[in-house]
């Protein structure tokens, strides 16, 4: 009779659950004898990659393998499959075989950076392995393999892959091929915060260029200088990420801010009103000279601009010059004229709108996310505005808080539903809104869209995700919060950059700001939020994760409480 599988891990896995929970599980002094068989050499490879799929806390062989012995191919392909240090790490993952006893499968994945499959055949005979992806990629894979004649090894070059499925051809009999899969390194690049505009007399930037020069005029424009400052590289950017802030204008406007070289586009980026100090993110695509063009439509204004980020030419990222795609009021115009002058939404009201498909994107179905900058205008109460994927349940989130009368915009990433349309639900009174395009992302891309899912709620009585970080109580003036962002939300444990947060100043009891910067770092001269006492305002925060998965937030004065809502996070650079 055929003997039965032994499943003595698992077995033993079921009495530690039952019988002494949390205890570690440890396989020791384990051997097939003679390191110089290729049978042995091959076991140990799979044995290890079992160990990891189950679990094994510890595992150790009697004894170390003998130097230059086939069996050190073994634990090389794990500890040093390139010769250069790299190993097979992160998280194991699910794998399955159509045919295990002549071909083993097992995966490791290092979230947004790399996928990594051991295939361990065992037959006498060369195999083709066909893979398939749990999902679709734009990335490169490499082959690492030991047989019994040939050590461990780099077999051939660099192989693209666009798509779920490719095929590994020959796989040697009785050998372990870890194939690597990579993304693209560096598609966006988060930075410390760092200053490059302040017109204010007195003001410093980073390298004191763009610092004093004055208030922006009516109708004005000036050209910022951004590659080769701040952390920005001279060469190889497609955007950046810059939050722009207005201070002391003298009357009601708006920014406006597009590529250097190109017409300014019928779009804004920040509204203010006279005397008010208010920020939003903008995502700015590079135009002449490294420069993006800052625009202030009335008054005399001062401007601050900081630098998060930048997306490199290997994004998969679009950025786009500003494109207007809603426009409730009358008469107002769009792109193509569509979702134009269609009336304020009401109390409780929402809208589709249709985002592939138009100012020259792809169809639906061939955008997974887009950058928008949208302003509530007028409203008639105070309220709010949420922006999810169409088809999806509305979340228990906001993207955009506003007070009657107000016209305040916000950026926000959404990742986009059914028919490549997001749905805008506004919760009270009647509220005009602009919506205008800054860029997308394709399904598949360094953008991993979640949620939106709350984080943190420092208001008492309230809860976040999973209970963390909820209820703690406002902000003291002068102090911070490093918050937790890695494994919550859905973000993962590792190989995080940086995250994009909805993060919400309420109940402010004095003027001030808001600065969030990565834990274990200085603090920067910069900032995300700016309030004024008894306001309620967010701003989108694309940012840098510090030490141990967190990212820092400080308040500058008065009482603060902040809400902070994850909508996606983007890979760290390899």
């Amino acid at each position: 009779d055929k003997l039965s599988t032994p499943n003595l891990i698992p077995r033993v896995r079921g009495w530690i659950n039952n019988y002494c929970p949390n205890t570690k599980l440890a396989i020791t002094e384990y051997n097939w004898g003679n390191d110089d068989t290729t049978s042995g050499a091959v076991a140990q490879a799979e044995a290890l990659a079992i160990f990891a799929r189950e679990g094994v806390d510890m595992a150790t062989r009697w004894v170390a393998p003998q130097p230059h012995t086939i069996a050190e191919n073994a634990f090389s392909i794990f500890v040093n499959y390139d010769g250069a240090g790299s190993k097979v790490a992160g998280n194991s993952v699910a794998a399955t075989s159509s045919n295990v006893d002549q071909v083993g499968a097992y995966a490791f994945d290092i979230p947004g950076q790399r996928t990594m499959i051991l295939l361990v055949n065992k037959d006498v005979a060369f195999h083709d392995a066909g893979l398939s992806l749990a999902s679709a990629r734009n990335a490169t894979w490499k082959r690492f393999a030991f047989t019994g004649t040939n050590n461990l090894a780099q077999v051939g070059g660099s192989n693209t892959l666009n798509g779920a499925s490719f095929t590994v051809g020959a796989l040697p009999p009785m050998s372990a091929t870890l194939i690597v899969v990579s993304n693209p390194t560096a598609a966006y690049v988060p930075l410390v915060p760092a200053r490059l505009l302040d017109t204010r007399s007195g003001a410093a930037t980073i390298d004191d260029a763009g610092a004093g020069a004055g208030a922006l005029g009516a109708s004005g424009s000036l050209n910022l200088d951004v590659l080769g400052r701040g952390g920005v590289p001279s060469s190889g950017v497609s955007a950046v990420v810059l939050n722009v802030t207005v201070t002391a204008p003298s009357s009601s406007g708006f920014l406006t801010v597009w590529p250097a070289g190109g017409a300014r586009p019928a779009a804004s980026n920040l509204n203010f009103a006279s005397a008010q100090t208010i920020a939003n993110l903008v995502v700015a695509k590079i135009g002449a000279n490294g420069q993006v063009s800052i625009f202030n439509s009335a008054g005399g204004t001062q401007v601050v601009a900081d630098v998060l980020g930048y997306f490199t030419d290997t994004s998969q990222f679009t950025s786009v010059v500003p494109a207007r795609m809603l426009d409730t009021r009358a008469g107002a115009a769009t792109i193509d004229g569509l979702f134009a002058g269609g009336g304020a939404l009401g109390a409780g009201a929402s809208l589709d709108l249709a985002i592939a498909g138009r100012d020259g994107l792809p169809a639906p179905g061939s955008v997974g996310a887009a950058v928008l900058n949208v302003t509530a205008v007028t409203p008639t109460a105070n309220g709010y505005a949420t922006l999810w994927p169409t088809g999806a349940a509305r979340p228990a989130t906001s993207n955009l808080n506003f007070a009657a009368g107000d016209i305040i915009p916000n950026l926000v990433v959404s990742k986009l539903g059914s028919n490549g349309q997001v749905s805008l639900f506004n919760s009270q009174g009647s509220t005009q809104y602009v919506v205008d395009l800054a860029g997308w992302f394709p399904p598949v891309s360094e953008l991993t869209s979640v949620g939106p899912a709350r984080l943190l709620d420092t208001r008492t009585g309230r809860t976040t995700i999973d209970g963390n970080f909820a209820g703690i109580g406002a902000l003291a003036a002068k102090t911070s919060i490093d918050l937790t962002i890695l494994g919550r939300g859905g973000v993962p444990a590792s190989g995080v950059g940086a995250v994009v947060l909805n993060v919400t100043a309420t109940g402010t009891t004095a003027a001030g700001y808001v600065t969030a910067w990565p834990t274990g770092g200085v603090r920067p001269n910069a900032s995300n939020i700016n309030f004024v006492a008894a306001q309620t305002i967010p701003n989108l925060v694309i940012g840098k994760v510090g030490s141990a998965g967190k990212l820092s937030l400080f308040n500058s004065a008065g009482s603060t409480d902040l809400v902070v809502d994850v909508v996606g996070w983007l890979p760290a650079v390899q």
